[in-house]
């Protein structure tokens, strides 16, 4: 894959990441209040469980990704992840369940998008790559609540489910198509100027 392939491919993986969650977070306590009934102090006590655990996995899983030098295929796991918990909250039916689904699926799924950085730098893309990057994932989550609101209102707040589970599999055949096309990640080497660790 060329560099301005290489670069696009970034950018649009980096977009399309950003859009997975920039539509499940404003729609989520909705959903939660709702489809599910859940009164005002639910929906905050679930949302901090679900938070919780992507705490927990935003420390756990870039570790894993860290050690094995494999940012992509630990991303295409979390958008595996990502897909089923948008299946799995619009088949639920009771407010217990859709907290458990968030507590074990949501935390994880949601530590996809800041491995693709981790990729970038890893991978030597070059400072402006990552920024352009970045930019793609700020302007996903400006867009993506507006556009999760405006389909909740025309084909109800499930839709927007089967959206983030759509931008999910497009996500993951974008990281697809990169860890394909990208050589494999080695450890850096070291420079004379760096200290010796003898």
């Amino acid at each position: 894959m060329n560099r301005k392939r290489e670069l696009l491919f970034a950018q649009m993986t980096s977009l399309v990441w950003g859009l997975q969650f920039a539509f499940l977070s404003p729609s989520l306590a909705l959903f939660l209040s709702s489809s599910l009934g859940a009164s005002e102090g639910q929906v905050g006590l679930v949302l901090a469980l679900y938070q919780a655990s992507g705490f927990v996995a935003s420390l756990v899983i870039p570790m894993i990704a860290d050690r094995k030098r494999e940012y992509l295929g630990v991303m295409t796991v979390c958008g595996v992840f990502a897909i089923a918990l948008a299946v799995s909250l619009s088949w639920v039916s009771s407010l217990a369940l859709a907290a458990l689904v968030l507590i074990i699926l949501g935390g994880p799924a949601g530590a996809g998008g800041s491995l693709f950085f981790a990729h970038l730098n890893a991978a030597g893309f070059d400072h402006a790559a990552v920024m352009g990057a970045r930019a793609m994932t700020s302007m996903a989550w400006v867009a993506g609540p507006p556009l999760a609101m405006l389909l909740a209102r025309v084909a109800g707040i499930r839709s927007v489910l089967v959206a983030m589970a759509t931008v999910s599999v497009i996500g993951i055949g974008l990281v697809t198509a990169m860890r394909r096309n990208s050589a494999p990640i080695v450890g850096r080497e070291r420079r004379p100027e760096d200290p010796s660790t003898a």
